[in-house]
């Protein structure tokens, strides 16, 4: 089951469906390709070609183009659209790409004057290359279903004559198939003992139906593409983290009895350390995280040089922080009370100050002022020091 699902992931999505048309309902054509002419040209030119071509304007027909930069000439081909029925039509709605038969052999390697013939439902068809990539000539010929041997083969040399001079001549035993691509830059085919490709970027051009549908067909197919991939990654990567759990779990299995031993035989030892660290723990506390009261209010106390600010009361909380003191203070000069404010903090060992909203009532003002010092920035027993921030 798992070698099959594997594999499932290596052949990637469904082979590409491509549907291969009659070459006998197409007329086929040169046109002319002005030398330096931009890819991007070459599609209007083609158009403005048809016109002259065709009896019917482009909108009316299924058509299409061969070309290769640098070549001379592109060959051009097309059908009346009521050739083919709406069913026919509607088979085509999942094709990534509709062209003409003779369409799978226009990249097989050849050399000039060469003259590849191959057979199909209809008859014969004859695709001959001069000295150029872009075939100069396609050519059909009808085979009688009760022709005999010698009939085919009149009618084969006849194809030939049609086609051009040649001085090679490839005869495929069967018409080409679509085969599963080993990538996905070119589309597979096999004719009998043939195996050709055709890449998808020359493929871009050959496609027979309306342009605006087949752009909203392409885009669907990226779309279809980015969701295999991303579903075909989800599954390979639930895969592995599936094995990777089941690998965790049986060392963790081993890592946790390997690890109880230790910690069996570690207790005593860790226990001991344990305690060692909160008795030095505790002569900490009590050495340098002491209340310091007394130096916080008299640090802020030596501010009050004019003695216009009573201190009646003053609280340290230590469930609060150690750091914090909060003071109860009365003036008879109530814009002492802001003066007094900044002056706390300007000292460097305060990080923050609060004062409470004063209440003024018979020329007194009364005030709380909290003040928050900086961790290590008073030492028990150190004389105050008044230590203003400098700008």
């Amino acid at each position: 089951m798992s070698s099959k699902f594997v594999q499932f992931l290596k052949s990637g999505p469904p082979p590409a469906r491509i549907a291969l048309l009659p070459d006998n309902r197409f007329f086929v054509r040169t046109v002319p390709v002005a030398a330096g002419t931009a890819p991007d040209d070459v599609p209007a030119q083609i158009e403005l070609a048809l016109e002259g071509l065709s009896p019917f304007p482009p909108a009316q027909l299924y058509y299409g183009h061969h070309w290769v930069p640098g070549s001379p000439h592109a060959l051009v081909f097309g059908c009346y659209r009521k050739r083919f029925t709406t069913d026919q039509h509607g088979s085509w709605a999942d094709a990534v790409l509709v062209a003409p038969t003779f369409a799978a052999f226009l990249a097989v390697p050849h050399e000039p004057a060469t003259t590849l013939v191959f057979p199909s439902a209809e008859g014969l068809t004859a695709i001959h290359w001069a000295d150029s990539a872009v075939p100069i000539r396609v050519a059909c010929a009808a085979v009688p279903a009760e022709a005999d041997e010698a009939a085919r083969a009149k009618i084969h040399d006849d194809l030939l004559r049609a086609a051009g001079a040649s001085r090679k001549v490839i005869d495929v035993a069967a018409a080409p198939v679509p085969a599963t691509s080993p990538n996905e830059k070119n589309y597979a085919f096999t004719a009998g003992t043939l195996n050709c490709t055709l890449p998808v970027a020359l493929a871009q051009t050959l496609d027979v139906r309306d342009r605006e549908e087949l752009a909203a067909f392409r885009k669907q197919a990226r779309n279809d593409l980015w969701l295999w991939r991303a579903a075909s990654g989800s599954i390979a990567a639930l895969l592995v983290l599936g094995l990777l759990q089941l690998g965790i779990l049986t060392l963790g299995a081993r890592w946790d009895s390997s690890l109880n031993t230790t910690v069996t035989h570690q207790r005593p030892l860790v226990q001991e350390i344990q305690a060692k660290e909160a008795l030095a723990k505790g002569v900490e506390e009590r050495d340098t995280k002491l209340l310091l009261p007394l130096e916080m209010a008299s640090v802020i106390g030596t501010l009050n040089q004019r003695g216009s600010i009573v201190f009646t009361k003053s609280v340290v909380n230590r469930t609060q922080s150690q750091y914090v003191i909060t003071l109860t203070c009365q003036t008879q000069n109530s814009p002492e009370v802001e003066l007094f404010k900044t002056a706390i903090e300007n000292l460097q060992t305060v990080e923050n100050v609060v004062v409470s909203q004063p209440r003024t009532a018979n020329g007194r003002t009364d005030f709380t002022v909290t003040v928050t010092f900086k961790p290590d920035g008073l030492k028990p027993s150190a004389a105050p020091t008044v230590a203003t921030k400098t700008s």
